[in-house]
């Protein structure tokens, strides 16, 4: 596996940002390591969540009420992603 280099890792940013599927998808295709944490924010698709976490990123739920444990980020369906730089 290769470490993500900080171009990529701007570019899987803004990708996540946007809530990109497609160009995250692409992105994670070599199989890089994910360094450093999201904070996920409310919204109905988990597909980022899920491909981050299998990348091995440390996600953190974010609803209106204040940071959720990940074990939640099913029941409350985040994936709309924050990079907390």
């Amino acid at each position: 596996m290769k470490e993500l280099k900080l171009s990529t890792y701007q570019q899987l940013s803004r990708a996540v940002l946007h809530n990109d599927l497609k160009s995250v998808r692409r992105l994670l295709k070599s199989e890089p390591i994910v360094k450093g944490g999201f904070l996920l924010s409310k919204c109905k698709d988990t597909s980022i969540a899920e491909l981050l976490i299998h990348k091995g990123a440390k996600l953190e739920a974010k609803n209106t009420k204040g940071r959720t444990p990940l074990a939640r980020c099913r029941e409350i369906q985040v994936a709309r992603i924050l990079v907390d730089v």
